[in-house]
């Protein structure tokens, strides 16, 4: 059996950067393949984070992924937004490019 090993580096200061951007869900990253039960396993020591799923289910659900109309997006988003947050939404770019204001 095959597992799928998520090294996550964090510096000194603490966890975060642009060396786990490429993780994020909406940019098709292997934490959008997560789903409820999925064993992950933390070692602080070793600073890593391992998703224990056999390469052969990620694969599958990477498929299933790209193969919806919108892939990487929420199943069932149907909920209010206030004006101030599409406001915010706007002006502000991805959470992966770290979510500051744009000004046009």
């Amino acid at each position: 059996m095959t597992w799928r090993s998520v090294r996550v580096s964090c510096p000194a200061a603490g966890c975060g950067g642009s060396r786990t951007t490429g993780q994020r869900r909406g940019r098709g990253g292997l934490i959008a393949l997560v789903e409820a039960g999925d064993l992950i396993e933390i070692d602080i020591p070793a600073r890593s984070v391992n998703l224990a799923v056999p390469q052969d289910i990620l694969d599958e659900r990477l498929a299933k992924q790209q193969a919806r109309e919108r892939p990487f997006t929420p199943l069932d988003r149907d909920r209010p937004v206030s004006a101030a947050l599409r406001a915010y939404a706007s002006m502000a770019s991805s959470a992966a490019d770290g979510a500051v204001r744009v000004v046009p």
